[in-house]
């Protein structure tokens, strides 16, 4: 936000019910496929298969 720390927010879509330890896994591994990225934060959000996006056209 202040043009030198950079960071990333995304909604992953789940394709099936994970426990919380494979959501964890999951995150590690979205993290160390980005760490090469120059981003200095990731916030990672699941979403199930029943929930609903709140923008048009997820």
């Amino acid at each position: 936000m202040d043009g030198e720390y950079n960071i990333l927010t995304i909604h992953l879509r789940l394709d099936k019910d994970y426990k919380l330890s494979e959501q964890a896994e999951l995150k590690e591994t979205v993290r160390s496929k980005l760490k090469d990225e120059s981003i200095d934060h990731i916030t990672i959000e699941f979403e199930g298969q029943d929930e609903k996006c709140g923008l048009e056209d997820c």
